[in-house]
């Protein structure tokens, strides 16, 4: 054992604590007894990261999990994770990012780690206790920290369960040239304040913080409001505001494309259906599995903050199954892919990602959607910025705006366009991503389009089941028609017999997105200008992914 480890058995209410969260997660028994030491891992620029090692009492570790998170190595990591690991037999590592939780260095999001964690990797084969059989785990940032890695994955890199990790973070800050104002104002007022100990302590900072950003994203200018809110602090902040071209290299630092091109590490991707990164999930999985890597995929009925609440014990159990799997000769998952059907609330096992082959058309009548032919009439609402369309449910990181919501006070608005079909004689199941062909025209070029798709039960309780959205180009001059299509979130929805599908269409959904202000200045004008639009009914298409159509 390396003597530099001042390795501590667990005392007797961390035990009790692990056996009872064991019960409570459903898993198996604890196979070995682990002790664990805090260290400091250093990096080829000076720097040291304060890292939890646990290590089997006198057995054969399984692999060696690495965990890299900004979030803190206490409660929940440690109790869900870190040590249901070590209990059954993997040494774990479990590590705060450069900047966070006592490491040292200035926290910059996402840039340093690929270099910190291939660091870590060496400090690891220095060890003589390290198995030399890696494995990675984590969500959300702590994917990200993973797909880092995997851009030039280590010779001994056996596998990686990565939950809802993105890996273009440019796409969690831009969308289609719309700032996500709270998902990252949120998250970055969240990252630039103080760290405050313990779990209780920590969400009630975070609850002050959602508070206070509420109230933020209502300000104008956007600018100068965040520059005031964060105080100097969160300067990366800054210069994200300043780069919102996808293609500019600025952004090149904040991918990890080349561990979707390169790597061969087994993988399990976990997502959610509402999760803010779900597109980014299945690129994933598509990208692996067209270069055959050996990937597995769940996607669950979550939220991106479920997957770290409700959905934890089911995260946990899939990652231990799949783990001692790969490096304990478990068993294999009985499936690859795990996919939740909502609508259906039914969960099912199959070979593939496979994805409906039939296409369902419906076009868009007087406030109808309806199948053939459609009539040549228009719909008008105006989106006024003065009073920005909410945000209600979808995809989104803030848990007050995201998820399946009651739509029926988005639908009966103004400045919403809101078509219904008939109601289904029988279950229509959508397997893909719907697809929607918008005729328009608008008196003023500076607009955006939100558009959504609901499912409206007997009770007319209108639930989203996908988003799009989109930023027009201001350079098409106003009254000049324009043709669009833009894809909806990718779906397993069954709308049962007796529901009917639902279309709306606006201008924003604020503040998931930052409101358009109808000049051509939306990040540092506060003058508001309302955005009248026509929809032409005839060629407005809806497609349908259907797996059956009758």
């Amino acid at each position: 054992m390396n003597p530099e480890l001042d390795l501590k058995l667990p005392g007797w209410k961390a035990r009790l604590l692990d056996r009872m969260a064991a019960r409570v997660l459903k898993l198996p028994p604890a196979t070995v007894e682990f002790r664990y030491a805090e260290v400091q891992v250093p990096t080829r620029d000076g720097h040291l990261l304060k890292t939890d090692v646990y290590l089997p009492v006198d057995a054969e570790a399984k692999a060696t999990v690495l965990i890299r998170s900004p979030y803190g190595r206490g409660f929940p990591l440690d109790l869900l994770h870190a040590r249901v690991f070590a209990r059954q037999g993997y040494q774990v590592v479990v590590q705060s990012v450069r900047g966070r939780s006592g490491s040292t260095g200035a926290f910059q999001p996402v840039v340093n780690e690929a270099a910190d964690g291939h660091d870590t990797v060496e400090w690891l084969r220095e060890q003589d206790w390290y198995s030399r059989r890696l494995a990675t785990f984590g969500g959300s940032y702590l994917g990200l920290a993973q797909w880092a890695l995997l851009g030039d994955p280590p010779d001994e890199y056996g596998g990686a369960v990565v939950v809802v990790g993105p890996h273009d973070f440019f796409r969690s800050v831009w969308k289609d040239g719309a700032f996500t104002l709270t998902d990252t104002l949120g998250w970055t007022q969240a990252m630039a304040a103080p760290e405050e100990g313990g779990a209780l302590r920590q969400a009630a900072g975070m609850r002050r913080l959602h508070r206070r950003t509420s109230e933020l994203v209502q300000q104008l200018p956007v600018r100068p409001a965040i520059e005031t809110a964060l105080a100097g602090n969160g300067p990366w902040l800054r210069d994200w505001l300043d780069h919102d071209n996808p293609e500019d290299p600025f952004w090149d630092a904040y991918r990890f494309a080349d561990g979707l091109k390169n790597s061969d590490v087994p993988m399990l991707l976990i997502g959610g259906w509402r999760d803010a990164f779900l597109v980014q999930t299945l690129e994933q999985y598509d990208a692996l599995r067209h270069r055959s890597v050996d990937v597995s995929l769940t996607v669950g009925p979550w939220t991106h903050m479920e997957t770290a609440t409700k959905a934890a014990a089911h995260m946990t159990r899939e990652a231990l199954e799949w783990f001692d799997h790969r490096f304990a000769d478990g068993a294999a998952r009985a499936s690859r892919v795990r996919a939740f059907v909502t609508g259906a609330d039914e969960w099912r096992n199959l070979e593939d990602l496979e994805l409906a082959t039939s296409t369902l058309e419906l076009q868009v009548a007087a406030e109808r959607l309806v199948e053939g032919t459609s009539d040549a009439g228009t719909t008008a609402f105006i989106y006024d910025p003065a009073d920005p369309t909410p945000a209600i449910g979808g995809r989104a990181l803030d848990p007050a705006l995201s998820g399946a919501k009651d739509n029926r006070a988005l639908a009966n608005r103004k400045d919403v366009a809101a078509f219904t079909g008939e109601v289904l004689p029988q279950r229509l199941e959508l397997r893909g991503a719907p697809e929607l062909t918008v005729r328009l025209t608008t008196a003023n070029p500076h607009a955006d389009l939100f558009v959504r798709l609901c499912d409206v039960d007997a009770k007319g309780r209108s639930v989203n089941v996908g988003d799009a959205f989109t930023r027009l180009d201001a350079r098409t001059p106003a009254g000049q028609e324009q043709v669009l299509t833009l894809t909806l979130d990718p779906c397993w929805h069954v709308f049962q017999a007796g529901h009917r599908l639902q279309l709306l269409l606006t201008g924003g959904a604020h503040p998931r997105f930052g409101r358009n202000l109808g000049t051509a200045d939306s990040l540092d004008g506060s003058a508001l200008e309302v955005q009248p639009r026509t929809i032409h009914h005839d060629g407005t298409t809806l497609r349908l992914p259907v797996v059956d159509a009758g």
